[in-house]
């Protein structure tokens, strides 16, 4: 067999690794009809305004708090810090905090969203690998920087997302943007005498 059927051989064989995934969720969101948009968002503005999600942000300010005490024990008895975690096992513990808050919804397109960034975070966590930007800093996807309290640290803040992750859902259907396109639709009024 001569060197170019072998390396074809090798290239044929050879697994192919997929590429992280874009949230595709959100990208066919914001190509939704205006009036679709306006139909997500009531249904978003009307769970902002529920007692579920205001029991929903102070459940998980609860979890937040307790995370915090657990911190707080760690931090005042340890006699050092063990680097441990990498950024993949900091991807881990923000997609199983974020799947604690989908499992106490039922707002589906709040849900949708949850899911749509636990997708993104899965992604990472499968494919990427290689060196990754972090402030200033290269490092390794999966190089041990972090301590047990760096993680912690991480679950406690995605607790204390809930309120923030809504807000952000309800950005995606550019309200501002639909009203500014009825108003300009409102404004060719083909009654008028030109």
């Amino acid at each position: 067999m001569d060197i170019e059927t072998q390396l074809k051989a090798i290239v044929d064989e050879t697994v192919v690794v997929e590429e992280e995934v874009e949230v595709s969720w959100i990208v066919s969101q914001e190509k939704l009809s205006d009036d679709e948009k306006m139909i997500k968002l009531k249904e978003l503005a009307e769970y902002a305004q529920s007692d579920e999600f205001k029991n929903l942000i102070s459940k998980f300010k609860e979890k937040a708090r307790e995370t915090q005490d657990t911190i707080r024990e760690i931090a005042f008895s340890r006699e050092e810090a063990k680097v441990s975690y990498s950024i993949l096992d900091e991807y881990v513990i923000a997609y199983t905090s974020t799947q604690d808050i989908l499992k106490e919804s039922t707002c589906e397109t709040y849900k949708q969203y949850l899911e749509s960034r636990m997708e993104a975070l899965e992604s990472a966590i499968l494919k990427k690998r290689g060196i990754v930007e972090r402030g200033d800093m290269a490092i390794n996807f999966d190089m041990p920087i972090f301590t047990q309290i760096d993680l912690l640290k991480e679950q406690a803040s995605v607790y204390v997302s809930v309120e923030q992750f809504l807000k952000y859902c309800i950005s995606i259907y550019d309200f501002k943007g639909i009203m500014e396109r009825k108003n300009g639709k409102e404004e060719e009024n083909h009654h008028q005498p030109y």
